[in-house]
């Protein structure tokens, strides 16, 4: 498990398993290509839906 804390404050676990997943890695080639849409997707993946709400409603 991987945590940490932003410097505004959000507290993020990631389970170090989700990096292999293959789509994660195809999404990670699509964004360098250009297709910035799919960094919310990205997010999402790694943190969890909760997690991805919660950053959304931090930043506000």
């Amino acid at each position: 498990m991987i945590k940490g804390t932003t410097k505004t404050g959000f507290e993020f676990e990631i389970d170090e398993n989700v990096f292999d997943d293959w789509e994660l890695v195809e999404a990670f080639r699509e964004i360098e290509r250009g297709d910035d849409g799919l960094i919310v997707d990205v997010v999402e993946q790694i943190l969890g839906i909760e997690q991805k709400n919660a950053l959304s409603y931090n930043k506000r």
